[in-house]
């Protein structure tokens, strides 16, 4: 089943792309401490918003342009060169931006142009084309021995707190070299078609339209790292990023599926076929959810001995902040499903758009209002209530396409029971096993033997879903 192959290929990708850094943090957290960790974190939030704009929404528009045109080589292949010229464009603008703003600033400077190295990256960034192509694989190994080298010259050449801008600048140089070596793929993939300048400004229209949401999302993803750099310390933005990172990695299984299904959905939308698209869109949801809410109760349970073991003594305050943030993993799983994948993939952008928005304003008042009293807990509690009104909102904006009610009665209701569960159970074999490595790793293990029961116990749907998934493989 190509959805199937093409969500295990992203989940790999996407796992790779965090798994490797962390197998790093432990030692680098230890290396650098909270302040260089800190500082890293915070330029990198920066550079992120010149990324934003060099970028505009071309990814995510030519994700969904090219799902539509996957059978048409030239079309698609027209597709292409409008968005790389346009990104071209763009992203040379924002340098001129970023090379203004390294003028008026002196601190942090040598940092700030180590990070740039991404804008460059973004440039040449062509994964959204294999994205729409519904084709992982080629963007899965390739990039896999890149990020195994920076593996390698991380643990070689970081040796102290002077070593920030080599640990910077290795994890910049791997992602632009990660997008150059999907350029040689596209040798068969495309043709140079001849566009017109119409042409060129609707790609451009069509990928301001998703643009605009996405400063929305940058904004209530990166500003808080921002604003606790200027309100708080770098110790504790070093204690935030470092919680983040976790909340991000047990994320990505649940990004990765609503990444490949876009595509899907975009190709079903365009032939019309809503059957298929409510069938996707069902489905999708009841694995994700079935995945997001034990992993929020588990990190919950878990989160003072795991972060004490995984980053130090030093992280005082990165246990209780994963705490703090750990159930906006089941809204991101929800937003991953019905926005990413359904009202993007259906040309409702408008909805879309004004959930992250009111996502953003949240964001933005908590973080003005609060952070520069409350600090980190400021900081946490801006993520868990801006991805509560973004999901709250499209949740809302899709009760009279989806039926709702039959995805949350009984079905979801079943997996927060049995999370509930194993949060006991994972509590309560902590003060049993104690919080060592062999204690936590027995504790993980009793969790997940404890959820998985209580699924097939409650005779859950996606167990039925699992095994429609298998026979397919089989055939």
């Amino acid at each position: 089943m190509k959805i199937l192959k093409n969500y295990l290929y992203n989940s790999f990708y996407q796992v790779l792309l965090i798994i490797l850094p962390v197998i790093t943090i432990p030692y680098v957290t230890r290396v650098l401490g909270e302040e260089g960790y800190g500082i890293n974190s915070y330029t990198n939030s920066v550079i992120q918003y010149f990324i934003l704009f060099g970028t505009i929404g071309i990814s995510l528009y030519g994700s969904k342009t090219i799902g539509y045109f996957a059978d048409d080589k030239i079309k698609r292949s027209k597709v292409f060169w409008e968005l790389t010229i346009l990104k071209a464009v763009t992203v040379t603008l924002s340098i001129l931006a970023f090379l203004l703003f390294l003028y008026a600033t002196s601190q942090y400077r040598f940092f700030y142009l180590c990070q740039s190295l991404l804008l460059v990256a973004g440039l040449f960034d062509v994964s959204w084309y294999f994205m729409g192509r519904e084709d992982f694989k080629k963007t899965v190994f390739r990039n896999t021995l890149v990020k195994i080298i920076s593996l390698i010259l991380i643990f070689t050449l970081i040796k102290t707190p002077a070593d920030l801008w080599k640990y910077i600048l290795i994890n910049s140089l791997s992602n632009v070299f990660g997008q150059l070596t999907l350029w040689p793929y596209l040798k068969n993939e495309i043709i140079f078609v001849k566009f017109s300048l119409a042409d060129f400004l609707a790609s451009f229209k069509g990928s301001l339209a998703l643009f605009i949401p996405q400063i929305a999302i940058q904004i209530y993803s990166i500003l808080n790292k921002t604003l606790l750099g200027i309100f708080g310390t770098m110790g504790d933005v070093g204690n935030f990023e470092a919680a983040d990172k976790v909340v991000t990695i047990v994320m990505t299984l649940i990004t990765s599926l609503g990444t490949v299904m876009l595509p899907r959905i975009a190709n079903s939308f365009g032939k019309k076929d809503f059957a298929a698209i409510d069938r996707y869109t069902k489905q999708t949801f009841l694995l994700i959810s079935v995945l997001a809410i034990p992993i929020s109760f588990g990190l919950i349970a878990i989160a003072e001995p795991f972060s004490h073991l995984f980053f130090g003594s030093k992280f005082t305050t990165a246990g209780l902040l994963i705490q703090l943030m750990s159930f906006k993993i089941i809204g991101v799983a929800w937003t991953t499903v019905i926005g990413y994948q359904y009202l993007l993939a259906t040309n409702q952008t408008k909805k879309y758009t004004v959930s992250v928005f009111l996502g953003a304003l949240a964001s933005i008042l908590i973080n003005l209002t609060i952070t520069p009293h409350l600090t980190y807990i400021g900081a946490g509690l801006s993520v868990l209530i801006s991805e509560a009104v973004v999901t709250s909102y499209q949740l809302y904006a899709v009760r009279r396409e989806l039926d709702l009610k039959n995805y949350f009665f009984p079905e979801i209701l079943k997996y927060f029971f049995a999370a509930g569960v194993m949060f006991l159970a994972v509590a309560a074999s902590l003060k049993f096993f104690g919080t060592g490595i062999l204690g936590l790793s027995l504790a993980i293990g009793v969790g997940a033997l404890i959820y998985g029961c209580m699924i097939l116990l409650l005779k859950t749907q996606v167990v039925k879903i699992a095994k429609s998934v298998g026979a397919q493989i089989k055939r």
